[in-house]
């Protein structure tokens, strides 16, 4: 009895020292945020020769996680893998749980263009966790989601999400006043005005940032502050004052040997803007390579391929320029293989997952049923058993018809939603339109026209972008399709020298309504090329906007020959697609919702008239 005492009391006294040890912990690691970079690695060694004078590699959760982070401030990024391996966590350590996350996740340095699936979906739940067990350290993963949330606006441009959770992240930071933490804190809010081109943000942040890190007069803070009065000349257009401060931060970070492709980047798009292109060429080449060499994710060169494209094409290098666009272009497909690729393996994780929680739910029903036969005798064993089985027999057959025909119709919708993308965007970035520009490029460079062979390339490389823009969204604005429009139009008027004319007519707030992206432009495309063809006047294109009653009407005029198509014997493809789209997306669930109308004009007028009408989608 003794013994049992003496025993029970050891256990609950060492229970106890774990528990302090790693609170203890948590807390220590957190005030790192507060120490200086070359402070840290002593303070550690201190802090785990005070707390475990005699761990020698042992089973500590805690001793580990702060051996990850001496091995992290010493530069030892080799061992630190080893270290996390040696974590062993039990289920009621939430706080070292969230370390052992954000520690995990920053070895693998997953930083990509865009942030992988797997680790958001991740992230998000282990955020959760640490939200509903109230844990001190979960600033350390609204740092991570917000790092995330800016990659992604890096591609999309949309920073509410990355600017929503770096404030959570201050909010929730126990040393969120001390000034370290603070300079993080407006830097980082810096950094994001930059990107979203908000001048008023950035130099209310920046008159936080500058005076702490000039206060605090850490290299590393105050090349950063260069590097944002860089960028923010760059955009009030003060292009001389940022290169040369730009060339300042360069020559600090070169010498402390904390170059990045991201630095690189930022210095060919200073000489771009100050018309030295050679110098930009050079540095977006830099970029590309040191990227390679570091070994990152390809599709981290999207940026500098689109920089290097630039460069060549104000230089007037228009072979490089058109094989930089051909490098982002592929980039670009190869960035939506892999995100595509991200949600099959999430699929596959979650088949494989459901199916063993099946197996282990149909095992323990059959060794409940087994220890019923044994309970009970054998007549009632066997009728009970049969009962259950005609049963469930019944309840499979009847749940699994159900599903299955709910599930085939939902892949019919699928497949015939897919094809219908894939038919519209063929009419979008139609070849022989591409085919038509490209000669007619070719066309003015032979007849050395080099300034409308520069708008031809430039018109025609934002109707390229614009077109692989839109067609990742289910809806846009109405002023986004009607930009798009406009930069096709452009590039046909260039085309056919101005023989035409196009105007766009509402009085609506064309940011507050959406639809379907590129719906107007195969008709657009049919007016000029069919509806103009072969006349011998000025050509009007309009395009009327207007609401009645709750729905929007799209109304396209053209005072061409009256033909909508090429061949008026033939049904156009582009009417066809276009009803099982505004079928698909509007009149599922009730007829009549959305159609469209294409008939000539009446005589004596003559041309075409398209209307298009789909219930009003509010932005």
């Amino acid at each position: 009895m003794r013994t049992l005492l003496i025993a029970l009391f050891s256990f609950c006294f060492s229970t106890a020292l774990a528990q302090k040890a790693d609170a203890e912990t948590v807390r220590f690691i957190m005030s790192l945020d507060t120490l200086k970079e070359n402070q840290q690695a002593a303070a550690i060694k201190q802090f785990i020769a005070e707390t475990f004078p005699s761990q020698q590699g042992g089973n500590s959760p805690a001793y580990w996680l702060t051996k990850v982070r001496l091995l992290k401030a010493e530069k030892k990024k080799d061992s630190i893998t080893y270290a996390l391996n040696a974590v062993q966590l039990k289920d009621n350590q939430y706080e070292l749980a969230v370390l052992h996350f954000v520690e995990s996740l920053q070895a693998k340095n997953e930083y990509k263009s865009l942030a992988p699936h797997q680790t958001v979906k991740a992230l998000l739940q282990q955020t959760q966790i640490a939200e509903q067990h109230h844990c001190r350290n979960v600033y350390r993963l609204y740092d991570e989601l917000a790092k995330y949330a800016y990659l992604n606006a890096l591609s999309f441009g949309n920073y509410t999400e990355s600017k929503k959770y770096v404030q959570q992240y201050i909010d929730h930071h126990p040393y969120k006043q001390h000034p370290r933490v603070r300079q993080r804190y407006y830097d980082i809010c810096c950094m994001i005005a930059l990107s979203e081109k908000n001048i008023n943000d950035f130099e209310k942040y920046y008159a936080l940032a500058a005076p702490l890190a000039k206060k605090l007069n850490e290299p590393e803070a105050l090349n950063r502050l260069h590097q944002f009065e860089a960028e923010y000349y760059k955009l009030t257009g003060k292009n001389a004052q940022s290169l040369a401060i730009m060339q300042q931060s360069f020559q600090v970070a070169k010498k402390r040997h904390n170059l990045s492709p991201q630095l690189l980047l930022n210095m060919s798009r200073t000489f771009l803007q100050n018309k030295q292109y050679d110098s930009a060429i050079y540095y977006s080449r830099e970029a590309i390579a040191m990227n390679r060499a570091i070994g990152a994710d390809p599709a981290n060169s999207f940026n500098y391929y689109r920089a290097l494209n630039e460069a060549y094409k104000k230089k007037g290098d228009y072979r490089n320029a058109y094989y930089a666009l051909d490098t982002v272009l592929t980039l670009f497909a190869a960035r939506e293989k892999s995100i595509q690729a991200d949600k099959n393996n999430e699929l596959l994780t979650q088949f494989q997952t459901e199916k063993k929680d099946l197996q282990i739910r149909t095992l323990k029903i059959n060794n409940e049923l087994s220890e019923k036969r044994i309970s009970q005798q054998k007549f009632l064993i066997i009728a009970i058993v049969f009962f259950l089985g005609v049963i469930l027999v019944l309840f499979y057959l009847f749940y699994n018809r159900r599903l299955l025909k709910a599930k085939n119709k939902q892949l019919q919708a699928e497949n015939k939603q897919l094809l219908l993308e894939q038919q519209t965007r063929q009419l979008q970035l139609n070849p022989h339109f591409i085919y038509n520009a490209i000669a007619n490029l070719q066309g003015l460079i032979g007849d050395q026209k080099t300034e409308r062979a520069n708008s031809y390339l430039v018109a025609f490389s934002q109707f390229i972008r614009k077109q692989l823009e839109l067609n990742r969204e289910e809806t846009i604005t109405l002023q986004e399709e009607i930009e798009a429009i406009e930069i096709y139009v452009k590039l046909q008027q260039m085309r056919y020298e101005n023989r035409f004319t196009f105007h766009v007519e509402t009085d609506l707030d064309t940011e507050a309504y959406l639809l379907p992206p590129m719906l107007i432009q195969p008709f657009v495309e049919n007016a000029i090329e069919h509806g103009f063809k072969n006349i011998n006047y000025q050509g009007v294109l309009t395009l009327t906007i207007e609401e009645k009653d709750n729905k929007l009407h799209l109304i396209l005029i053209d005072n061409g020959n009256g033909k909508g198509v090429s061949n008026p014997h033939k049904k156009s493809l582009s009417k066809l697609i276009t009803q099982e789209r505004l079928d698909l997306l509007f009149n599922t669930q009730q007829k009549g919702n959305a159609y469209f109308e294409a008939a000539p004009l009446s005589p004596p007028e003559t041309g075409y008239r398209v209307t298009i009408v789909i219930p009003v989608i509010p932005s």
